[in-house]
């Protein structure tokens, strides 16, 4: 019998855990600093079968909210609730009218053989309010990614996203942003360096601005990390 051989579903599948293991345990680090309590012994190894129920996530979103808030102290935007200057994935970023509304873990046991009701309604609390901030559909990812374990990639993407925004109000990034912007700054003094010698300067645009549902420069950042 000849051995089984990888098709482009099961590769697609292979890179999908790849990314999401390299990544969880710097999500889980950065996390377990952030909420100490919250978080307990939370590892690469469990981060999204502890981050399942939706509670550190709305947390994480209630803590953010109320940054952005204080940011906005005096502004005379209009009832739109803009934030200035801010943008995610490329588009407008907007005030939600309040923080996520979630369920604690006291509210009812988790069964095996099934994630209850409040689960769903943590996670879909949180994307609720990620859209209200204006993160475009291609950066989130549905309740049942997370809560079935079953596309990893797009948890991970959508809270890379969520790190970057945090991070212009003062929030702590995960380690792998630091990174992202560590290249970032090396690829613009590259570009400058050949702009200057050619005689010509070519405004550049930082990665952090554009839609980080382009994973491939996500994949390349892990592997400068990982590897």
């Amino acid at each position: 019998m000849s051995p089984p051989t990888s098709t482009p579903k099961t590769q697609t599948m292979g890179k999908q855990d790849e990314f999401s293991t390299a990544i969880a345990e710097d999500l889980a680090e950065w996390a377990s600093h952030l909420f100490p309590d919250l978080a307990g012994d939370l590892k690469g190894d469990n981060f999204f079968d502890q981050i399942s129920d939706g509670i550190l996530l709305c947390q994480y979103a209630t803590q953010l909210h109320q940054r952005m808030t204080e940011s906005r102290s005096g502004s005379k935007e209009s009832s739109k609730r803009r934030l200035q200057g801010v943008r995610v994935a490329s588009a407008r970023a907007f005030l939600p009218i309040e923080p996520p509304k979630y369920h604690s873990r006291e509210f009812g046991p988790r069964s095996r053989a099934g994630a209850p009701f409040w689960v769903r309604e943590n996670i879909a609390s949180f994307l609720k309010w990620c859209r209200s901030v204006g993160f475009p559909d291609s950066i989130l990812f549905e309740t049942e990614d997370l809560v079935s374990r079953k596309n990893l990639r797009s948890v991970t993407v959508c809270l890379l996203e969520v790190a970057r925004l945090s991070g212009k109000f003062g929030v702590e990034v995960p380690e792998i942003v630091h990174l992202e912007k560590q290249i970032d700054a090396e690829l613009a003094a590259e570009r400058r360096g050949v702009s200057k010698r050619e005689g010509v300067v070519k405004p550049s645009t930082p990665k952090n601005n554009s839609p980080v549902a382009d994973v491939s420069s996500l994949d390349e950042v892990v592997s400068y990390a990982y590897t």
